[in-house]
């Protein structure tokens, strides 16, 4: 068990987590109250955030800014699974890319959570990445809200499969994604 007031990831390139994401919050007795996200590229999870037990703690916020994934998250899973609580400090998620899921052909979710102060500004996401649309319904369940790039994480990336995220599409230089690749 543990409370973290503040968890900053930047600058980071994470690959290869299996069965889990980059910050699972699924111990009751544990809490993150503020968490960034920046300037990073996060590859081959299963999930990214879960938070789906509830604490005695109150989370505060989630922002995410300039981050590139691909290969993320496993079928069916959530980019951003909230469910425990809202966030009265919002969820903001902006200038970032999601590349191709992790398990070629299968569908995942994008953003479930509870909280109503949400942003997403000026993310972009790959035709590879396919959100899951529930049986009988016409539109995404819980998709991040993207531009939709109209091209393959192949096309957009250097050389995905080698972990090169060199961004090769002109369009996203300087505008979304980690840094590092522009």
């Amino acid at each position: 068990s543990a409370k973290i007031d503040l968890l900053t990831i930047s600058n980071t390139i994470a690959d290869s987590i299996g069965g889990y994401g980059i910050v699972n919050l699924d111990n009751a007795a544990s809490m993150v109250t503020d968490l960034v996200l920046k300037n990073s590229t996060f590859s081959h999870f299963d999930g990214y955030l879960c938070r789906n037990i509830k604490t005695s703690a109150s989370p505060n916020s989630i922002y995410v800014e300039n981050i590139t994934t691909c290969y993320a998250p496993a079928s069916t899973r959530y980019f951003f699974e909230l469910t425990a609580g809202t966030y009265p400090g919002g969820v903001t998620i902006k200038n970032s890319i999601f590349g191709s899921v992790k398990d070629a052909g299968t569908t995942v979710h994008g953003l479930r959570t509870l909280s109503t102060n949400v942003n997403i500004d000026n993310c972009f996401k790959t035709s590879d990445l396919v959100w899951t649309v529930a049986a009988g319904a016409t539109e995404p369940t819980y998709p991040i809200p993207c531009t939709e790039l109209g091209k393959t994480s192949a096309e957009i990336f250097a050389d995905p499969a080698k972990m090169n995220f060199k961004v090769t599409n002109t369009a996203l230089v300087k505008k979304a994604g980690d840094p590092r690749w522009w």
